[in-house]
């Protein structure tokens, strides 16, 4: 029985050792405009690997995430500052900041965007998850694209907008959730997703964007609902707002050369026109 306890409280202390977030010290922020809560800027910590965001500083709650690349280069939360002063150290291969593998955000973040000039986890070689948090509704613009690693991604529940090249280039990405309530899939969100096999587009989509999927070569399963889709060229600005063309697109599955005749049909009897190789 006393086993058993010390076993039990083993795995109590690692559960609680793998949840724990980073300490605010290792992030830049700052109050935002009503005073109430938290706006995380950027990530000044000495260690790579797993950051856990915190949902609290200070006594106040995080809020918003809203991180940019560092001089228009990106490598993600790695390279976040608002200052260059704040980046001294230099890895052995000449990279600045340890790389990251996996990022967990709080569900107290309700608002991501991506600074002056988006890319948030561009580029982030080693990245393989991201936990996003349930009540954003945006997914702002290359927000993770051409993360080479990146196999899962947790989709937040409310989610209604996913932006402009936000996972586009994620060659590993094998298989995503679109959650119920979605009802924009803005240009280029998921192209060059070279091993994406399978995903399931939610009956609450009302328009996707130029190449949405182009380049997906090795997507064999796709459930589409049957209703009439807008394909439109559409996109999301970094800081996660909407703007829309009024011309119609039709390369939506552009480069899609995989898919089945059945689900080709699915998709042509939603409104679409364009090309799948």
């Amino acid at each position: 029985m006393k086993k058993f306890w010390t076993f039990a409280v083993l795995i109590l202390n690692i559960s609680l050792f793998c949840s724990a977030a980073n300490p605010a010290r290792d992030f830049i922020y700052e109050p935002n405009e009503a005073g109430d809560g938290i706006v995380i800027t950027g990530y000044q910590g000495k260690k790579g690997g797993r950051i856990v965001i915190p949902d609290k500083i200070e006594g106040l709650p995080v809020v918003k995430f809203d991180c940019g690349p560092l001089d228009g280069w990106s490598e993600g939360l790695m390279y976040l500052s608002v200052n260059k002063k704040n980046i001294k150290r230099k890895l052995k291969d000449g990279s600045i900041r340890p790389r990251i593998t996996k990022v967990i955000f709080p569900d107290s973040i309700t608002e991501i965007s991506a600074g002056e000039f988006g890319g948030t986890f561009e580029s982030c070689t080693e990245l393989k998850s991201v936990t996003l948090p349930d009540k954003v509704r945006a997914i702002p613009g290359l927000f993770s694209n051409n993360n080479p690693r990146l196999v899962n991604i947790k989709m937040p529940r409310e989610v209604e907008i996913i932006g402009e090249s936000a996972f586009s280039g994620c060659e590993n990405l094998k298989s995503i959730e679109l959650p119920e309530g979605l009802k924009v899939i803005a240009d280029y969100a998921f192209s060059g997703c070279g091993q994406l096999r399978s995903i399931k587009i939610p009956r609450s989509i009302e328009k996707i964007g130029s190449m949405a999927f182009g380049s997906c070569a090795e997507l064999t399963k796709l459930d589409i609902p049957d209703k009439p889709i807008r394909y439109v060229s559409i996109e999301l600005t970094f800081d996660a707002q909407l703007r829309e063309y009024e011309r119609a697109d039709n390369s939506a599955f552009a480069g899609c050369s995989r898919l089945p005749l059945s689900a080709r049909q699915k998709i042509l009897n939603t409104g679409y026109q364009g090309r799948f190789n």
